[in-house]
């Protein structure tokens, strides 16, 4: 992907990028930052759209180290391709490092929504649905007007003003 824009990224994980995954194995490798993932309890390679990392639903995760890379930052951005397969009862993660109370973002399955948290603070909105891909963006900004953002294949779907930075945390960085 010669067109993807890397001034200032910290981390790149990307499963089509045969140099981040080469399609067997457990290290996902960042392509900016050296912030390997190692993938856990079996996540799968499919190698369908040019790749994604498939996820069981109850226990896979990619463990990223402990994602002391994001502590304290009061910007970020975090974006990703989800397909989400059915309605069960967990609350799969997209990525997360401390739950609710540090940078947090996952799907509530039963009702079909996507939230994020950044300390405490959270932003939700309703994905598109089951069965189908939808391309997530969260960004957000410390202390600018409406610099918590939820946006969902390209629309803006909420927005929030706070004022806070990712605390730090001894838990691991998973996505």
């Amino acid at each position: 992907h010669t067109n993807v824009i890397t001034d200032d990224l910290v981390a790149i994980w990307d499963a089509a990028n045969r140099k981040g995954y080469p399609g067997t194995g457990e290290v996902w490798t960042d392509l900016v930052g050296g912030h390997n993932g190692t993938l856990d309890n079996g996540p799968t390679f499919d190698s369908a759209n040019g790749g994604s990392i498939v996820f069981d639903g109850t226990d896979d995760e990619i463990v990223c180290g402990n994602g002391d890379f994001i502590e304290g930052l009061t910007e970020i951005t975090a974006c990703c391709w989800v397909f989400v397969e059915d309605a069960g009862s967990a609350y799969p993660k997209v990525i997360s490092k401390g739950h609710a109370s540090g940078f947090d973002c996952g799907i509530t399955r039963g009702s079909e929504v996507i939230w994020c948290y950044i300390a405490s603070n959270e932003l939700s909105a309703y994905i598109p649905g089951f069965e189908e891909w939808f391309y997530f963006v969260f960004r957000y900004k410390s202390g600018e007007t409406n610099g918590m953002q939820l946006w969902i294949n390209g629309e803006s779907k909420n927005t929030a003003t706070i004022t806070a930075a990712i605390p730090s945390d001894s838990s691991n960085l998973f996505l």
